[in-house]
């Protein structure tokens, strides 16, 4: 079961979008509203697998219906999880400072290696790069750093 919790702000919010997607008053939505609800906050339509998963864990019973109590914990699920990845690609971007989602390359590694006072040989650094590099592309993608943050624990 989901442990965080939403900011107050973010609280309120849930529970307005509820009340205004819960036409009728009856203290339940639709599980096919939670799309148009992640929209509503903000946060970035999933795909309809992603989606699928995500009701199956608040709906398990698969009524087709969601109360409040479960609307909140999927939304403030959602909102972690975008909270997350804003703050991955925070750590992504010391790596490639303004770049977006470009690939942390062996001269990204060996510059960043260099201002934190690190001597790291460029056989290490290559094999950072290749270990991490999951589309042989000879750079990490943002991708491949996410994995590796949610693997090791780092995020």
């Amino acid at each position: 079961m989901y442990s965080g919790s939403p900011t107050a702000e973010q609280q309120d919010d849930i529970h307005r979008l509820f009340q205004s997607l819960d036409h009728k008053g009856r203290g339940v939505i639709s599980s096919h509203k939670l799309r148009v609800a992640m929209a509503e906050m903000g946060l970035d339509a999933p795909t309809a697998e992603e989606l699928n998963e995500w009701v199956a864990e608040v709906d398990p019973k698969d009524t087709g219906r969601i109360n409040y109590e479960q609307f909140e914990e999927f939304m403030a699920r959602r909102l972690e999880e975008a909270d997350q990845q804003d703050q991955m690609m925070n750590a992504f971007r010391l790596f490639k400072p303004g770049s977006g989602r470009e690939g942390i390359t062996f001269g990204d590694l060996k510059q960043i290696a260099s201002h934190l006072g690190e001597s790291i040989p460029d056989e290490e650094l290559h094999e950072m790069i290749n270990i991490a590099d999951t589309q042989d592309t000879g750079q990490v993608s943002f991708e491949d750093f996410s994995r590796i943050m949610l693997k090791t624990g780092l995020f």
